[in-house]
């Protein structure tokens, strides 16, 4: 029996959303939940309805053991599986099973070792991977944490991991870079999963970075394939 469906007007609930392109909202009676490309979200709910917000979109809908707490941001190795084996190859059936088990094994957080139990540094910092298309700053991590400012930067500092916000920088340009190697994602599609606003502050930020803008970048990958 299939476990997975890549057609969004089948969401219903106990499916994990993962969405690989494009925007839109799921609508339910406790919250609102506004989705974009990396973003993965529960489905709890039975009274659900979906507004889409933009002109196209891909996503995968896999049903999953709801027993279990999973991510909330897909990385860039999942959505190059995803994007490979359900839309760009046509698979067996059998196939992409494996491959939506395989996709959601990634996807599960540790169930032996909760986030509750992480050291405080691995918490902040898995905190920030899985919420680099958000708003990110000292003042919103100390909020999430309930730590003061001096005690968050002295716990970066002694785990050699330099300046908070130099971290973020570093990870939403090498999660930037990724992608515009390895996906055929928009160059304003991945500004937003990265956290900007627009193109023109992404392309200022990753030029300051990598001394290519963006779109250098996507031409000589594309001179090299």
């Amino acid at each position: 029996m299939k476990n997975y469906s890549t057609d969004i007007n089948e969401l219903r609930i106990n499916q994990l959303v993962i969405v690989l392109e494009g925007e839109f909202m799921i609508i339910s009676e406790n919250e609102n939940r506004k989705l974009s490309m990396g973003d993965v979200y529960l489905i709890k709910e039975t009274q659900i309805e979906c507004k889409e917000l933009s002109a196209s979109h891909k996503v995968l809908l896999i049903n999953v053991d709801t027993e279990v707490s999973y991510l909330s941001e897909s990385d860039e190795l999942s959505l190059a599986l995803i994007d490979e084996d359900f839309f760009a190859e046509k698979r067996s059936p059998q196939y992409l099973n494996a491959s939506a088990n395989y996709i959601i094994e990634r996807l599960k957080k540790d169930s032996a070792h909760g986030a509750i139990d992480l050291p405080l540094i691995q918490q902040i910092t898995d905190f920030i991977n899985n919420n680099l298309d958000d708003k990110l700053s000292i003042d919103v991590l100390c909020l999430e944490f309930k730590v003061k400012k001096t005690q968050l930067i002295k716990l970066f500092k002694d785990n050699d991991l330099g300046s908070i916000m130099g971290y973020v920088k570093s990870l939403r340009f090498q999660k930037a870079k990724s992608l515009l190697e390895n996906t055929e994602h928009s160059i304003s599609q991945i500004a937003t999963s990265c956290g900007f606003v627009d193109c023109a502050s992404f392309s200022h930020f990753f030029k300051k970075h990598a001394d290519k803008s963006p779109s250098q970048i996507r031409k000589e990958r594309d001179w090299l394939m």
